[in-house]
């Protein structure tokens, strides 16, 4: 019964083998291919900057990434695809009410602040090639525009306030990506990929609200943000 067993579970091995090799050169027979993934987004460069003394800093923390990718062969290892992302990463703000609470003594201020929301559409080429017998290499470029959304800033200490407002704005982005895809079924493949994400979107007259001891002032700024985060995810592919 057990050399039975063991003989089971190697000619189960061998099908599952077989049908991975199947299916990793099959998939470069069909033209069309959708994906679905998410995953972890980090915040680099200033985007994840939390010095209170850099005017570029951006406060964000770790946050997630979704996005879905339809794409179309045009030769055997190229293809072309679309994609529709959404990113979001929350703020830590503790070093500006630091920096409050050492100017201003005998005060106490505390910070409130939404997610960096980040949504948008691009448009690139992907070159793929089977590594192995059962296991597919991608590697990705894209551009295209992005909706970035800086979010709503508030410090408070009693009656003191300075609010600085949410402020939308689209820009020009890139993405490079590399993944890896091994088949689960004869049209289905799980996939991961670690991508960078940048862009530099402007904000313009984002309105700030002071309120210090009765004393209501108003201002507008300007501003560039880098935003750049590193993204792992993983996901389903399907081809047809």
């Amino acid at each position: 019964m057990k050399k039975f067993t063991i003989l089971l579970l190697l000619l189960g091995f061998i099908s599952a083998v077989s049908t991975a090799q199947i299916n990793v050169q099959s998939s470069f027979s069909k033209k069309f291919n959708v994906e679905f993934r998410v995953g972890p987004s980090f915040p680099y460069s200033d985007f994840g900057n939390k010095d209170a003394n850099n005017n570029n800093s951006g406060y964000a923390k770790l946050g997630y990434k979704a996005e879905a990718i339809a794409g179309y062969k045009l030769i055997d290892v190229i293809g072309i695809n679309v994609m529709g992302f959404y990113n979001a990463n929350g703020t830590d703000l503790s070093s500006l009410s630091n920096k409050l609470n050492i100017s201003t003594p005998g005060r106490t201020w505390t910070s409130d602040s939404k997610s960096w929301n980040i949504y948008g559409a691009l448009l690139g080429f992907e070159y793929s090639y089977p590594a192995s017998k059962y296991f597919i290499v991608g590697f990705k470029a894209y551009t295209g525009l992005l909706n970035a959304t800086a979010p709503k800033v508030e410090l408070t200490s009693g009656s003191d306030s300075f609010v600085q407002d949410e402020k939308s704005t689209t820009s020009l982005t890139y993405m490079f990506s590399v993944s890896g895809a091994y088949p689960i079924t004869k049209s289905t493949f799980w996939i991961t990929s670690v991508g960078y994400l940048g862009s530099t979107p402007r904000f313009d007259n984002i309105k700030t609200v002071s309120t210090i001891n009765g004393v209501r002032e108003e201002t507008t700024s300007t501003f560039n943000q880098d935003m750049k985060v590193f993204v792992v995810d993983t996901g389903i592919r399907i081809v047809f």
